[in-house]
């Protein structure tokens, strides 16, 4: 039998070696191998060539002991026996393997299709004659729980969901290598394939810092059930080997896991710290799409894609829209070489090229003739607001509201050094706002839509 609560053997015996996996070799017999799982997949149903009409059973799994040092298992034999072993240990386990047949992996192998890339030469076979697996105690796994979050690949093999989303053509088929976070877990479900086989079934909603939402198709239970586990809204998952292309049901990129795919959980790599960061700050709306609106109501809360699809619609022509959004400063150039202020009128906000000018807007009462205020040099900062939905940009935030932010007039600001202007933008850069605004059509007659910011505070 090849589960074992105590392993049946005397740990001190010394014909059974502890044996780290880049110290495995052909010649090695007697092995005790630990390592974490990091892989594992569903049993696989072979056809059994020497007893036609038989099947056998392989359960595939992977183990890393150290954060460069990964083998591929595969236990054969019954559907009873392989299955037993399977519901023993999960991915996330330490395990120990007594006594597995080492053997080379071929180099043309076409059975490595089946298994994710390992840095062994070596795999590991598992007998159940001669075999033994066991899930460490919890004494036992000290210094290999790191390894679950160890990352297989550095920043320059990861592909942004940008890049799947707007270049699908290119894309196409390829298998990638994502940084994301979770947006949504959904259910796990049970379809029925093609061929009629049950298959379980998770779907990921997940977003980087280039892309809102991307959806990823599991179909493997291991996985799913391990994902579910070990991950939560916000999670940042380092995804290894999974293949991208169009979704003819779905109508859009997918990405979908296969037998080569590893999830690493809360990955050890600076770019998954940055992410966790942003993730961490974006609004996760879960308002419905379908919500009608309550147009006139500033107290309504609404999120990105909902006012860009206000500010698209017909009904805009029924006046200015007034609500509140939750959201980030997603650009807010205060320090760069692009002018932050602008000579404006302060009633329309048009821009003037001097102080001693006067406003020509005649839809304005200064233009019109009906208030006699002269124009003031402001704050005119490109800004650009986001949430998991999308992006609102040049929005429109009046001189006076961004001085209320800061608690400066822009002439002082100006007189700051390029350190402190920094400082300060990185006080409000990337952090929640609560923003009370207002839509209405440009008043330069041009058919569009400006998006107005009338109060804003930081998110509480």
């Amino acid at each position: 039998m090849w589960i074992s609560d105590n392993y049946g053997f005397d740990e001190t015996d010394i014909t059974y070696q502890k044996v780290s996996i880049n110290q495995l070799s052909s010649d090695v017999s007697q092995a005790v191998v630990f390592g974490m799982v990091i892989a594992k997949q569903d049993l696989r149903r072979i056809p059994n060539k020497q007893q036609p009409g038989s099947y056998r059973y392989v359960l595939n799994f992977m183990i890393r002991d150290t954060p460069n040092d990964t083998i591929n298992a595969a236990c054969w034999g019954d559907e009873s026996a392989t299955s037993v072993l399977s519901s023993s240990f999960t991915i996330g386990d330490v395990v120990k393997i007594k006594n597995p047949q080492i053997i080379e992996r071929q180099s043309e192998n076409t059975d490595d299709k089946f298994k994710p890339k390992a840095s062994s030469q070596y795999q590991l076979n598992i007998s159940p004659q001669y075999s033994e697996i066991t899930v460490c105690a919890s004494d036992e796994i000290k210094g290999y729980e790191k390894l679950l979050h160890c990352a297989a690949h550095t920043a320059t093999e990861i592909l942004s969901l940008a890049d799947v989303v707007y270049n699908s053509q290119n894309a196409e088929g390829l298998t990638v290598n994502l940084l994301v976070a979770i947006k949504e877990i959904g259910q796990l479900q049970t379809v029925k394939t093609k061929d009629g086989r049950e298959a379980k079934k998770l779907q990921l909603s997940v977003f980087d810092q280039s892309h809102p939402v991307f959806p990823v198709l599991i179909w493997d239970a291991e996985t799913a059930k391990f994902l579910i586990k070990y991950c939560s809204k916000r999670s940042v998952v380092l995804i290894s080997d999974i293949k991208v292309s169009y979704n003819n049901f779905m109508k859009e990129m997918t990405a979908t896991s296969g037998n080569t795919t590893i999830f690493t959980p809360e990955p050890d790599i600076p770019d998954a710290r940055v992410l966790y960061q942003y993730a961490m700050k974006v609004i996760l709306s879960e308002d419905s799409m379908n919500n009608t609106y309550g147009y006139n109501d500033p107290s309504t809360v609404y999120n990105v894609e909902q006012v860009l699809r206000i500010m698209n619609t017909s009904e805009m022509i029924s006046g200015d829209i007034q609500g509140t959004l939750i959201a980030m400063i997603s650009m807010f150039d205060l320090d760069g070489s692009e002018k932050i202020s602008s000579i404006r009128c302060p009633g329309c906000l048009r821009q003037v090229q001097k102080l001693e000018d006067r406003c020509v807007n005649g839809a304005c009462e200064i233009g019109s003739g009906m208030s006699n205020l002269p124009p003031e040099e402001m704050y005119d900062i490109q800004l650009s607001l986001a949430d998991d939905s999308g992006c609102i940009q040049r929005c429109l935030v009046p001189g006076q509201v961004f001085q209320n932010l800061l608690g400066l007039p822009v002439q002082d600001f100006l007189k700051l050094p390029d350190e402190r202007k920094t400082s300060i933008k990185w006080l409000y850069l990337f952090e929640r706002m609560t923003i009370q605004f207002k839509v209405a059509k440009s008043s330069t007659g041009n058919g569009r839509s400006t998006f107005r910011v009338l109060f804003w505070k930081k998110w509480e």
